[in-house]
């Protein structure tokens, strides 16, 4: 249909508002990280992909992050992604696998350059053997790993309790399945 005129006739429209400056001006870095805080890793690496100053923005996010939870994409998280996140964070001190599913030692292979690891949680990755954490608890200087559900695992590696027997609590589960909790 017909639409009346957005201005009397004869009345002058405003002016346009003035053009966004090119490229626009960037966020501060804390800013920029604060939002990225706030959204999931799949919305950061889709942000990553608007222009390369958000590109450059988020790999500056990304290697200066010191915590990450991968749980929420652990349905889609693979050995080969992994390796991928972490050389992105290089200043990683907590991480948590918990629940990623598809993750086994070829992952946990990826960990090892991560020597700024502190706490790990690789709980219920079924995938994960003895000889796997053995080698990682090696590689890193972990204060703190959790392994509750990891069922690939036997507890009878010595190289794993001997790093790790300060931290060491055994116990069984409800369903029989012994647990080690740090």
């Amino acid at each position: 249909g017909w639409l009346p005129p957005p201005f009397p006739p004869g009345a002058t429209p405003p002016p346009p508002p003035p053009s966004p400056p090119f490229p626009p001006p960037a966020l501060p870095d804390d800013a920029f990280g604060g939002i990225l805080r706030l959204l999931s890793l799949t919305a950061q690496l889709n942000i990553a992909s608007v222009c390369s100053m958000w590109h450059n923005g988020v790999q500056a996010y990304f290697a200066a992050e010191r915590s990450l939870n991968l749980a929420p994409v652990s349905a889609q998280l693979t050995d080969s992604a992994l390796d991928a996140i972490v050389k992105q964070r290089p200043q990683l001190h907590e991480l948590s696998l918990f629940g990623c599913t598809r993750i086994s030692d070829r992952g946990l292979l990826a960990l090892h350059p991560c020597r700024t690891i502190r706490r790990l949680n690789i709980g219920c990755l079924p995938l994960v053997t003895s000889e796997g954490i053995a080698a990682l608890a090696q590689a890193l200087d972990l204060h703190d790993l959790e392994l509750s559900g990891c069922t690939g695992m036997r507890l009878d590696v010595p190289s794993l309790t001997r790093h790790f027997e300060r931290f060491l609590e055994m116990s069984t589960d409800e369903d029989g399945l012994d647990a080690v909790q740090g």
